[in-house]
């Protein structure tokens, strides 16, 4: 996706960053993930690009807002992640500021994009090919914010 000129977006040559914010819906102790085309990964959080002048916490509502169309708050924030992806072309890195939500908004079937909706309980998410897969090495979500990154 093209940013957005208020997005905190920095390009230098084939080098690329970003701030984002990600969101974990929680209802009944699962977790709303999104299918993704991304031939690496299944699921990906719901979230997106911080802008200017913007909260990461205000971020994640507006995101959740556009993309599901429900008013989500915010609850607490879960992980610090500094993120690489892979491509052939640049290098991109992103640093991902992923909150745990709530809400008593319906939820649709599908994002905005069209991409299919997925409730999780956290022990298939453990499992699942998530990108990037903080919960890995947990066996319930973190009681404080925790850091992860897969820099290399």
């Amino acid at each position: 996706m093209n940013p957005d000129l208020n997005d905190i977006v920095f390009s230098k040559g084939k080098f690329k960053f970003n701030l984002r914010a990600a969101g974990l819906l929680e209802h009944n102790q699962n977790y709303l993930v999104s299918e993704t085309t991304d031939p690496q990964a299944d699921f990906v959080f719901i979230g997106g690009r911080v802008k200017f002048g913007e909260s990461s916490q205000d971020a994640i509502q507006r995101e959740f807002f556009e993309e599901l169309h429900i008013h989500a708050h915010v609850e607490r924030l879960l992980w610090v992640i500094e993120h690489q992806m892979p491509s052939q072309t640049e290098r991109f890195q992103q640093i991902v500021l992923l909150y745990l939500l709530k809400t008593n908004d319906k939820i649709p079937s599908h994002t905005n994009k069209k991409r299919p909706l997925v409730w999780q309980s956290f022990s298939a998410l453990k499992l699942a090919n998530l990108k990037p897969n903080v919960f890995k090495n947990y066996d319930k979500l973190p009681e404080t914010i925790q850091y992860w990154q897969d820099i290399s």
